[in-house]
């Protein structure tokens, strides 16, 4: 989604860095459970065509239920100048995901 978040407003995103909190550093003990989270994670960004930046990954036991986890990400873009959104400007409706080629588009004030 936070790709996604970004081609919404006209950008092209680059590097998507991950936040991926525990319950305790045992969720990460189940070795098979924690390869395919990374695993999924780097087919997203391959598919995507985005680096992916790292992130952090810290277990904080008491905030995040033991033997939960917590998925966040971030992502990094740009944005073309002649492309950048006023206030006032209409929108189309969103015609690409984050694996589509980008839809050729002219902002109207």
């Amino acid at each position: 989604m936070a790709i996604n978040d970004l081609i919404t407003v006209g950008a092209t995103p680059l590097v998507v860095q991950a936040y991926w909190a525990a319950g305790g550093s045992d969720w990460f003990g189940d070795a098979q459970r924690a390869q395919a989270l990374v695993a999924g994670w780097k087919q997203a960004c391959d598919t995507c065509g985005v680096a992916w930046g790292g992130g952090e990954t810290p277990a904080l036991a008491g905030i995040v239920e033991n033997d939960r986890i917590d998925l966040a990400a971030s992502c990094t873009g740009l944005i073309n100048p002649k492309e950048r959104l006023s206030v006032g400007d209409n929108l189309p409706p969103a015609t690409r995901s984050c694996c589509s080629p980008p839809a050729a588009s002219t902002p109207t004030a």
